[in-house]
């Protein structure tokens, strides 16, 4: 990501949190940015295309962790499952999205394109949620899918709400998830197709992430990443991360580039890259490698 606009997205951040985001004005960004109104035009539309940026950030974020968790154990281990759920509880503290989505205003005309865009983001992790769900369990639930990704969610939130309430120094994520899979845990044993759906599949195609592009398309963009991450780094000090771009890049050029391989030379450079501008598109082409994959499915 470009130095500017990171530096921008921070001090929206920290504003939005401090301050809410509905107290907060472009002004006050650019004075903790230090940058000018045109600098920041040059980014953002307006002060929600900027929040929607950040929160396109920390999905990738999301992602990534999700993805990083599937690659140690078989994906339909419920034990990963379990952590990578936990994931989002995590950044989602870290980041303290909480106060940040407590001050937002109500759904307005001016507003649509910000919650549409949130709204969106909860139906897509149903839709996840439903997919994993089917792993682990087995396709004989998939008509019911999304029933009890609604269910286990709802079991989830309200249990985590009640805890924090009684108990708020001893909330442990990892045991409220394991808690309310192990009471769908009861109720896919008794699973019948029989009974009624409530949530149809139909319902959520809007919100199927289906990769807008074609496999050529994103093949493209990595490699402009990976051209411009090339450009960025000192080959005589960063050896290694010079071979991670190189093989990378001779990969995609590859007729069928083997994805199995892409995944795991992109997690060591978005390692190699841990806490520097360019982590953030490191991890990006971990999500254009996702897009690839279900182009290719």
């Amino acid at each position: 990501m470009n130095h500017k606009k990171k530096q921008i997205i921070d001090a929206a951040q920290s504003l939005f949190i401090k301050k809410g985001f509905t107290s907060t004005s472009i002004q006050d960004i650019l004075n903790v940015a230090s940058i000018s109104k045109g600098t920041f035009y040059n980014y953002f539309t307006s002060k929600n295309e900027c929040l929607i940026e950040l929160l396109q950030l920390i999905r990738e974020e999301i992602v990534y962790e999700r993805k990083h968790l599937e690659t140690s154990k078989e994906a339909s281990d419920k034990s990963v499952f379990i952590k990578q759920i936990a994931v989002r509880f995590h950044i989602d503290r870290k980041h303290n999205l909480l106060a940040l989505f407590s001050s937002l205003p109500t759904a307005s005309k001016e507003d649509d394109e910000l919650h549409i865009y949130i709204k969106t983001q909860y139906l897509q992790e149903i839709v996840w949620i439903a997919e994993r769900l089917t792993s682990i369990y087995g396709k004989f639930i998939k008509k019911h899918a999304f029933d009890y990704a609604v269910s286990l969610l709802g079991n989830l939130h309200f249990t985590s709400k009640v805890m924090y309430d009684v108990k708020p120094h001893i909330l442990e994520v990892e045991t409220i998830i394991n808690f309310s899979l192990s009471q769908l845990d009861n109720i896919i044993n008794t699973h019948s197709n029989d009974k009624p759906i409530l949530f149809q599949t139909e319902y959520f195609h809007p919100y199927m992430e289906k990769p807008n592009g074609s496999i050529k398309e994103f093949k493209f963009e990595m490699k402009q990443i990976l051209a411009n991450l090339e450009q960025q780094i000192n080959h005589a000090n960063e050896p290694k991360t010079s071979h991670f771009i190189d093989f990378l890049y001779g990969e995609l050029e590859a007729q069928e580039p083997r994805i199995f391989l892409l995944e795991s030379v992109i997690q060591s450079l978005i390692h190699a890259f841990e806490g520097s501008d360019n982590e953030k598109n490191a991890r990006h082409l971990l999500t254009l490698l996702c897009y690839m994959e279900k182009q290719e499915s």
